[in-house]
């Protein structure tokens, strides 16, 4: 299996996803120090963004969990004083409050899936799950491919749903 192509998306796709649902503006960085705020759709506390910006983001750290998932090229997010390299198709989760930075190649996309944790924490075990993960953790096929095959499928269904 080909990750890099299983997830490749089209021309159409990419300016599709490119526009924020719902009125949103697009991507605006918000810090103070190196806390980051993020702009959420109006009543939720989750946002998603189709970046393709050739930028990385300098250490920062924000209350909302954040999934990152490849789609072309290769993404390093360095947390904990350790590298995380990201190949297309890769999954990386961040927890909140973690300080990590992002270093992008100067020409690629992603998404980027922003959820505050307040949005899980009356499932139950939720908080259990969450202080499982205490850094980041980088999700592939060769590592786990049935936990892989169930995230993106979840990721994709996601995309759909919001735009």
């Amino acid at each position: 299996m080909n990750p890099a192509e299983l997830h490749s998306i089209t021309e159409e796709q990419k300016r599709r996803y490119f526009v924020q649902p719902y009125m949103l503006p697009s991507f605006q960085r918000s810090l103070d120090g190196d806390l980051e705020y993020s702009q959420y759709v109006k009543g939720s506390p989750f946002r998603f963004w189709f970046n393709n910006q050739p930028t990385g983001f300098t250490d920062h750290w924000h209350t909302a969990m954040e999934i990152i998932f490849t789609l072309e090229n290769t993404y390093t997010i360095e947390a904990h004083q350790q590298k995380y390299v990201m190949e297309p198709g890769d999954i990386a989760i961040i927890p909140s409050g973690t300080v990590h930075s992002i270093s992008s190649p100067e020409k690629g996309c992603r998404f980027v899936f922003m959820f505050e944790p307040n949005l899980f924490s009356q499932l139950p075990g939720f908080n259990y799950v969450l202080s499982l993960i205490p850094q980041p953790v980088l999700i592939n096929y060769d590592t786990n491919p049935q936990l892989y095959r169930a995230e993106t499928a979840l990721l994709w269904e996601l995309v759909e749903h919001y735009w």
